[in-house]
């Protein structure tokens, strides 16, 4: 038996209880499938023409499967429905909390729920069911919403439905309870075609034009009871649930759109009834879109209402200081960011900074005051890959497991998806089941300090929509408040010439907004390399670090410096070599040699006797007198970079100064001349 159901979350990828060994134990039965977002049940696959992407490109190929779930791990499982997989389906929809009672539909028709579980039946994550039947291509079972009854749709030719096994992104499941590999398959029931066929109206769509009737702060003034008995038969549930969210949408008030309400009151129903069903389509809109009503919302009784608070005086020594918990980045109940270019050892910093403060010790020239408990999740690698990335850093440093106790977690996004964020068309998704999970977990775990790398992995918004960072980033700052801990949030950087800022970090503008804290990373350039005397070949390996926004501090005096190192893990086999993993470390450059006087002295000789430019860009730049002094190969970038900094140097220590003449076209010019000759 194939068991479709859900397997605890702490199963290995090469395991019978991961997503892709359940899409393959699907494919093995014949049913072909495809990957789903676990936010909003769409196909990850993008459609195409005419009905060519999608969940068109459902298969029983295990090497596609595997490819798609290797690319998206925590995927659910979808099928489609109709002739492709044999498969049609019933969903009833029962949800009390949001008005919708599809199993009462059922008892009301005359076919309670429990006529239909000799059927393969699955639980659906929202808690209502999904019954399959056999495809019959005679009779062809099409997708309609509310044909059979309200809160009761199919799944026929041109649909989809979630199998079991899959999980939503805040972790309900889809659990078979009659599954797909014990039960046989038989067609529909012959009432279920009778019902289908009486309410002919059912439909793919949802289109019903309510467009036409202008603005809906006052919807459809007289022509509402018209606009209701538009409406096809059995499809109540779908066009009312529209409507409400359209009139949502253009800011129509709670009490404007319940008032309405009563003029759609089917045959056999209450107003009341209905009432409660549009309530319902209201809580929804709102938590779907986040829209508020431009009515003024009713306080209760004792409620104040909303009034500004007096300035109180307080004793500023009474004030809590703020908890810098590392450096002055990592600060509690706030958020911090790290943005660099791909390459930059920007994940190697992080873990190398999680360990220091997971034991207290003093790894990067920055002292902890204390150990602290961190989580670190990497949403990219496999756990595997962190496992050799954290334990190259505890063979360089000598970190024991002693150091470390009971007070760091590791965590791959692979294993454990934490996205807190989707998307749709009206707007960013809040997964609040998740940001509550998170929270709590936090909590319980005692959490100070929680990295998140990258941040690219924790949403599924497009990163260059303002106000859906902004939604992703205020959530974030929710979260290290509500969990009194530090977040940290590392971001890549969109391509730019030379070194980057934090202007440059990729996407919307909130996400440096949002953050209190932020450096940026990039590697060593040209000209500090020859300012420290770094081979070129050798300066990628030497880290900037720099002070990106600095919302709560000053500014710092200067950049930071890393150096990223190489450690074996000693892990050499008779057939593969030992790995090698970078390990970030502590690095302070030299200052610049000093200049020996005659050097010096030379310089200073060939600068005297002739007329030297400060623009590089001249034949006479008075880097070629450096050159020529020092013999310096002024053509290699190494030798150039060299003479500048020597130029500076010996400018700052007025051996050299820059002065402004007229030119021969009486332009103003600056040259370099002798300051003060060395003795």
């Amino acid at each position: 038996m194939i068991d479709f159901n859900d397997r605890p979350a702490s199963e290995t990828a090469d395991t019978a209880g991961t997503m892709a060994a359940r899409a393959l134990a699907y494919a093995e039965a014949g049913i072909p499938v495809f990957p789903c977002n676990p936010l909003d049940k769409r196909p990850l696959l993008p459609a195409g023409p005419g009905g060519t992407g999608g969940f068109h490109l459902a298969t029983t190929n295990p090497l596609q499967i595997k490819a798609w779930w290797a690319k998206w791990p925590n995927a659910m499982i979808g099928a489609p429905t109709g002739k492709a997989s044999g498969l049609v389906a019933l969903d009833v929809d029962q949800s009390p909390e949001r008005g919708k009672y599809g199993i009462e539909t059922l008892h009301a028709i005359g076919h309670p729920l429990e006529e239909l579980f000799d059927h393969p039946h699955t639980q659906t994550a929202g808690g209502g069911y999904h019954v399959f039947f056999a495809y019959e291509e005679e009779r062809p079972i099409r997708n309609t919403a509310g044909a059979v009854g309200r809160f009761l749709d199919t799944r026929g030719e041109g649909g989809y439905v979630i199998l079991a096994g899959s999980r939503t992104a805040d972790g309900r499941a889809y659990t078979a309870l009659a599954d797909l590999s014990e039960t046989p398959l038989t067609p529909a029931p012959e009432w279920l075609h009778e019902a289908l066929s009486a309410g002919a109206g059912g439909s793919n769509t949802s289109s019903l034009d309510f467009n036409t009737a202008g603005k809906l702060g006052e919807p459809f003034g007289p022509n509402a009871a018209k606009r209701a008995g538009e409406i096809p038969p059995g499809q109540w549930h779908e066009k009312t649930r529209d409507l409400v969210a359209r009139m949502v949408r253009e800011g129509s008030s709670d009490e404007t759109i319940l008032a309405l309400a009563p003029r759609f009151t089917e045959a056999g129903y209450t107003d009341e009834q209905t009432i409660r069903d549009f309530a319902a389509h209201i809580r929804t809109a709102r938590a779907k879109w986040g829209y508020v009503a431009t009515a003024p919302v009713t306080q209760p009784a004792e409620h104040p209402g909303i009034q500004p608070t007096a300035f109180a005086w307080q004793d500023p020594a009474t004030i809590p200081p703020r908890e810098w918990l590392y450096a002055r980045h990592y600060i509690r109940k706030f958020c911090s960011g790290t943005i660099a270019p791909g390459g930059t050892g920007k994940s190697s910093l992080v873990q190398v900074e999680a360990l220091s403060m997971a034991t207290g010790l003093d790894l990067l020239n920055t002292p902890v005051l204390h150990p602290l408990r961190v989580w670190a999740w990497n949403g990219e690698d496999p756990h595997e890959e962190i496992m050799r990335r954290v334990m190259a850093a505890c063979v360089h440093f000598g970190v024991t497991p002693e150091h470390i106790g009971d007070r760091l977690f590791l965590d791959s996004g692979r294993d454990l998806p934490i996205v807190l964020v989707g998307d749709s068309r009206d707007g960013a998704v809040i997964a609040e089941p998740m940001v509550e999970q998170l929270i709590a977990a936090l909590t319980a775990n005692k959490i100070d300090v929680l990295i998140i790398d990258p941040f690219v992995s924790c949403h599924r918004v497009s990163e260059n929509d303002n106000a859906k960072i902004d939604t992703v980033v205020k959530t974030w700052n929710r979260v290290a408040e509500r969990a009194n801990c530090a977040i940290e949030l590392v971001h890549h950087v969109r391509k730019a010439p030379g070194d980057v800022t934090i202007e440059d970090a990729r996407g919307a503008a909130a996400l440096k907004d949002g953050l209190r804290m932020s450096r940026v990373l990039n590697v060593m350039g040209e000209e500090d390399a020859a300012r420290f005397n770094i081979g070129v070949a050798e300066r990628r390996a030497f880290v900037r670090v720099d002070s990106g926004k600095v919302n709560l501090t000053p500014a710092g005096a200067g950049p930071l410096w890393r150096r990223l190192v190489s450690v074996s893990l000693g892990n050499a086999t008779k057939d593969r070599p030992a790995d090698s993993v970078g390990v970030i470390t502590a690095w302070e450059p030299d200052a610049l040699p000093a200049i020996p006087a005659p050097d010096v002295l030379a310089i200073q000789t060939v600068v005297s006797n002739d007329e030297w430019r400060v623009d590089i860009r001249s034949p006479n730049w008075v880097g070629r007198a450096v050159a020529e002094a020092m013999n310096l190969q002024i053509g290699q970038a190494e030798g150039k970079n060299r003479a500048k900094i020597i130029v500076k140097e010996m400018v700052a220590r007025g051996w050299l100064k820059v002065v402004q003449k007229r030119g021969t076209r009486r332009e103003i010019v600056t040259f370099v001349e002798v300051g003060e000759w060395v003795e």
